[in-house]
């Protein structure tokens, strides 16, 4: 729940040219943590569906959160 908590703030942090560091900074958060979460959320799930719609969709999720992430990490440490 806090990285989600970290990805809905980051949205508040976009217009802001002085705070741009924040935003990117929450986003790399969120983004890393979810990815890990949703990826984890697949494996539990490969076990124990009878489809395999459910845990593709959570690694599709885990995929697109942690290049989220990455890009904001890569935006964040770029202005280091």
């Amino acid at each position: 729940m806090f990285f989600s908590i970290c990805l809905i703030a980051s949205c508040f942090y976009i217009p802001h040219r002085l705070t741009r560091t924040i935003y990117d900074l929450l986003v790399m958060i969120g983004g890393v943590g979810l990815s890990f979460f949703y990826f984890f959320l697949a494996v539990a799930g490969i076990n124990n569906s009878i489809n395999w719609l459910t845990p593709i969709g959570f690694l599709i999720l885990s995929a697109g959160l942690g290049v989220i992430g990455f890009i904001g990490g890569v935006s964040y440490f770029g202005k280091r």
